[in-house]
């Protein structure tokens, strides 16, 4: 995505940067001492980044993903098998059966639970992914 490599905002949900930063070493539950600027590692020093919304920033990612044409799956599933083209490339996954009966008395809840069974699904990328 070029936001990451060219540092473009496109309207991302950015809008409290870092103003200061302190690096303290902890030298017991009560005392501490600041670590310098200069003696800090690198990546532990936040000048030019945000404090964020994880929420808010996953929410604008999948925005931007979905529209440069990337399928957002959130339900969470495993593959149970994996699908082959003809030239033996792989074209796509199988998922398991979601849901299912459980032995129960209640037949309430034994009926939302059928109806909310799903059988396995097919996915396949609209372009097969270079390996």
């Amino acid at each position: 995505m070029n936001f990451f490599l060219t540092g473009e905002r496109l309207n991302a949900p950015l809008h409290t940067a870092v103003s200061e930063d302190h690096f303290c070493l902890l030298t017991n539950p009560n005392n501490y001492l600041n670590v310098p600027d200069n003696l800090t590692p690198k990546p532990m020093l936040n000048d030019g980044n945000f404090v964020i919304s994880l929420a808010n920033f996953c929410r604008w990612l999948a925005q931007q993903a979905e529209s440069a044409g990337v399928e957002i799956f959130p339900g969470g599933f495993a593959a149970a098998d994996i699908l082959y083209d003809k030239q033996g490339a792989v074209a796509g996954i199988t998922t398991s059966d979601m849901g299912g009966w459980i032995k129960t008395e209640n037949r309430k809840a034994l009926l939302n639970l059928a109806l909310s069974s799903k059988p396995n699904i097919q996915f396949l990328p609209k372009v097969p992914a270079a390996i």
